[in-house]
């Protein structure tokens, strides 16, 4: 569940790997036959040596598997690169999955997350783990109930950085729900603004020089300044979107074609489509990295590629940003885990079914809190008591709506657009 990168020599061959979304980052030039954990640092040495180095037009790349650099390549976390002559080979996904039901999926994760909790309780390394007001951080919390010496950290952006009024409202109900767990539950958490962290002109010049996210500039110096970290453990929580079947329903129904595939490669923003033909570059995309027809073994495209490009390069350029200053640790960085969040249906990853077993089983007070709403369940309870209508009590979900017309009680949806995840029911 750490960062690594594993090197197999044979026969005077070498072989590379790395941890399953690439948490210890690797970059290459297949020309020069060289890697390095920065495209920054590879682009100075190849322009040293005389190699072609061409800036892409953008600041900073982290879709598909580009860099900053035309000629760097970001590495594949499925794949093992033999050194020989640069070549890719896939070693995930390796088996076909089969759907199975929440208490068997739990069962079998169980043994390893005892394992892991057992190993970070006699890990001597400071730790903490980051809580926003989601369900992933939610399971990562409840996994480390038992460790003493475990640290709970929330921070927000400053409002600058966030620029839709949509993810504005997240950041507006993540502050409620981690406000309301710092006060109410004895753990040691704190909740910081990077607003508050200032930042030289010096300093804003070196991170954008050098960095792949804002955020990264100011959380790089609490870590370092206000907090002394050094090799401090970071457990977080990213790589849990894997089974939680983020994509929309009209990708609900997998397909193993060419076609479909393209359609689930998401996270690519509209400026990237200004400078390249956005079809061209995800082909192109297939061809260095293998995808054919079938490459899922019945997982969801949509999946493997938030494994491969969004967790393996997006993310894992955002562990180099605290770095020395945090390592790294996830539940789920495991091939073995991810294929098991990924066999529950659909609907029970939509309703995180697996996740809140995880937690009921672990700290089961966090589920008292909203997950991604504001209300939590006792607000939510609240809601239920809604209308007296001559004599009779109806109790209903916050999902339908009761009204009186024309002397007739009409109980409907809240929303015109009825969701299969939803429940619509009352009692009378």
């Amino acid at each position: 569940a750490g960062r690594y990168v594993y090197i197999k020599a044979v026969n005077k061959e070498m072989y590379v790997y790395s941890d399953a979304s690439q948490l210890l980052p690797l970059v290459f030039n297949k020309e020069a036959e060289i890697f390095s954990s920065h495209d920054n640092l590879l682009a100075e040495i190849l322009r040293d040596n005389n190699y072609k180095i061409t800036r892409r037009p953008l600041e900073v790349h982290n879709e598909l598997d580009f860099t900053r650099y035309e000629e760097i390549q970001k590495f594949n976390p499925s794949m093992r690169l033999r050194t020989k002559d640069f070549t890719y080979r896939r070693i995930y996904p390796r088996v076909q999955l089969k759907s199975a039901s929440v208490e068997t999926v739990y069962r079998s994760m169980k043994t390893y997350l005892n394992e892991m909790v057992k190993w970070l309780k006699n890990n001597k390394q400071p730790k903490f783990v980051t809580v926003t007001g989601g369900i992933d951080s939610r399971v990562s919390a409840s996994l480390t109930r038992t460790i003493d010496d475990v640290e709970y950290l929330t921070y927000f952006m400053p409002d600058a950085y966030i620029k839709s009024k949509l993810a504005k409202s997240i950041y507006a109900v993540d502050r409620k729900i981690t406000t309301e767990m710092k006060d109410n539950l004895r753990w040691n958490h704190s909740i910081i603004d990077l607003t508050d962290i200032p930042l030289s002109k010096e300093e804003l010049n070196f991170y954008e020089s050098y960095y792949n996210s804002k955020h990264g500039y100011r959380l790089d110096k609490y870590y370092r300044e206000n907090k002394k970290y050094y090799k401090t453990l970071h457990i977080k929580s990213t790589v849990f979107g894997m089974g939680k079947a983020d994509f929309p329903a009209a990708l609900n129904a997998k397909s193993s074609n060419i076609d479909y595939y393209k359609r689930s490669v998401h996270g690519i923003n509209k400026e990237f489509e200004e400078h390249y033909n956005l079809d061209e570059e995800i082909e192109k995309y297939f061809m260095r990295n293998l995808v054919e027809p079938a490459v899922t073994k019945g997982r969801h495209y949509f999946d493997l590629y938030h494994l491969e490009s969004r967790m393996g390069n997006w993310h894992s350029n955002l562990t180099l940003e605290t770095d020395p200053e945090t390592e790294e640790f996830i539940f789920t960085n495991s091939r073995k885990i991810i294929d098991l969040i990924q066999l529950p249906t659909i609907d029970e990853r939509r309703k995180f079914s697996l996740y809140k077993e995880i937690i009921k089983d672990n700290w089961p007070v966090l589920l008292f809190f909203g997950i991604n709403e504001s209300k939590n369940l006792y607000e939510q309870t609240e809601d239920l008591l809604q209308k007296e209508y001559r004599g009779l009590k109806i109790i209903r979900n916050r999902n339908l709506d009761i009204t009186e017309k024309n002397g007739d009680l009409n109980i409907l949806p809240k929303s015109y657009q009825i969701s299969l995840n939803n429940n619509y029911n009352f009692v009378i």
